[in-house]
């Protein structure tokens, strides 16, 4: 019995590079992942002022200390924001504007035009 045995072999080391393989596996998975991110997320790209705002920006910053500067901007500026509802009014308060402008010496703005120019412009926004 003993003879029909044959030898016992010695352990063989096999070689294991599952971990090596699993990290490369990791590294590409996460590569992936970012690009996939930066192609889905869009940039915020900031847009340029258009006219309108800008000038709507300007409108509501005017100054009412000076009358002709504001007899001036208000009819270049306000024209741009013209509709079929304030064409009107835009009209009523450039004809009371006439005489702030086109003269060397002005009278004096009386405050209901003000609080008229205020009025329409609040009503752009």
């Amino acid at each position: 019995m003993i003879q029909g045995l044959k030898d016992i072999k010695p352990i063989v080391q096999i070689p294991d590079n599952s971990l090596i393989v699993l990290s490369v596996i990791v590294f590409i998975v996460i590569i992936l992942g970012i690009l996939l991110y930066l192609l889905i997320k869009k940039p915020k790209r900031r847009r340029k002022p258009t006219l309108k705002e800008i000038k709507l920006k300007e409108l509501k910053e005017l100054d009412f200390s000076d009358d002709k500067e504001v007899a001036y901007k208000f009819t270049t500026d306000a024209y741009l924001f013209l509709d079929e509802k304030n064409k009107d009014r835009y009209k009523k308060i450039e004809e009371k504007l006439l005489p702030y402008k086109y003269k060397k010496e002005i009278p004096k703005m009386p405050k209901e035009l003000k609080k008229e120019i205020k009025e329409f412009i609040k009503g752009l926004s």
